[in-house]
């Protein structure tokens, strides 16, 4: 079943009803490409203060 509104999901939580929640994944796959980002990021700028002290 599709929902629009995650605010439902609950009401499917206890039964065999398998619930999609486009939003909800949106989220999920958004706050994952953030954390990757920062990771990232976080590496390249550790990168860069290593080269800069090789110098």
């Amino acid at each position: 079943m599709r929902l629009n509104n995650s605010s439902y999901q609950m009401a499917f939580y206890n039964t065999t009803i398998e619930v999609i929640c486009p939003d909800e994944i949106c989220l999920e796959k958004s706050t994952l490409m953030t954390q990757i980002s920062s990771k990232a990021l976080s590496s390249r700028q550790t990168e860069t203060e290593k080269w800069r002290t090789r110098v």
